[in-house]
């Protein structure tokens, strides 16, 4: 049977699975509403288990959603205090959806290694994010390789 599937041209789906295209869309809820977006928030627009939405997100983007949600909070506390909209640091911390100054504070640092009252001009905030390839939503690919057949 095997050998039947053999010959066959590869073809690439087009229609896209529903739940990848859900937690797409759902990364780009986050980072439009992230001053209040919660976990709840995230596993009610997945539709999922908070276990089992824990598991996927880790899966999907090798990080937990909380550590997601803090740097694109931070990379917008970044953008705040870079624009110099004269606010405080309480209040950008607010704006942002931190729930303390002492939270904002400690994530900021472990994130940007700096304070936010010390922030260096033109500071631009790593992106772990920002290659997300196609393969990057398709976890069960990594390290796959197609093998071409060898027409005898």
């Amino acid at each position: 049977m095997i050998n039947v599937f053999r010959g066959e041209a590869v073809v690439r789906r087009t229609g896209g699975d529903r739940t990848e295209d859900a937690f797409k869309r759902l990364l780009e809820d986050v980072e439009e509403h992230y001053e209040e977006y919660t976990f709840s928030d995230a596993v009610s627009f997945m539709g999922m288990s908070e276990a089992y939405f824990s598991r996927y997100f880790k899966a999907m983007t090798g990080t937990t959603f909380s550590q997601y949600l803090n740097y694109v909070r931070t990379d917008a506390a970044v953008r705040c205090l870079q624009e110099g909209r004269g606010m405080t640091m309480t209040e950008i911390s607010e704006a942002c959806g931190f729930s303390t100054i002492r939270n904002f504070n400690r994530i900021f640092k472990e994130l940007t290694g700096h304070s936010p009252s010390r922030l260096p001009e033109g500071f631009v905030l790593n992106d772990p994010f920002s290659e997300r390839s196609e393969q990057a939503f398709r976890p069960t690919l990594l390290g796959c390789e197609l093998i071409e057949s060898c027409e005898g």
